[in-house]
C-alpha cells in the first residue's frame, strides 16, 4: 500500500495505516512518538512533532509544522493499558 516515509523519525510501536484511496505521508523532518497510530490519509510534514500517545482523528488531514500532544484522557488510557499487562 502507498506509504511515504522520508526524512522522518518513527519511534517503536508506531502503526501506519494507508490505502490506495487515502495514502499516508510522513516527511520533512517530522517525528512520531511511540504508542501512535497514523490513520489512512494523514499527511505529517514540515517538522511536525507527534508526542507519544497522541490519537489522530480518523478523517484524512494534513499536519504541517505542528506540535501534537495527547490529551490527559489519552494518556490515562495508555497508563491503564499498561496496568492491565501486569
Amino acid at each position: 500500500l502507498p506509504i511515504l516515509v522520508e526524512n522522518a523519525s518513527l519511534a517503536p510501536q508506531v502503526q501506519i495505516i494507508s490505502t490506495k484511496a487515502n495514502p499516508t505521508t510522513i516527511t520533512g523532518n517530522s517525528m512520531i512518538g511511540g504508542e501512535v497510530t497514523v490513520p489512512a490519509g494523514i499527511v505529517v510534514a514540515d517538522s511536525t512533532l507527534v508526542f507519544p500517545g497522541y490519537e489522530f482523528r480518523l478523517d484524512p488531514a494534513e499536519y504541517s509544522g505542528k506540535v501534537l500532544k495527547p490529551t490527559q484522557k489519552q494518556l490515562l488510557s495508555i497508563a491503564q493499558s499498561y496496568q492491565k499487562l501486569k
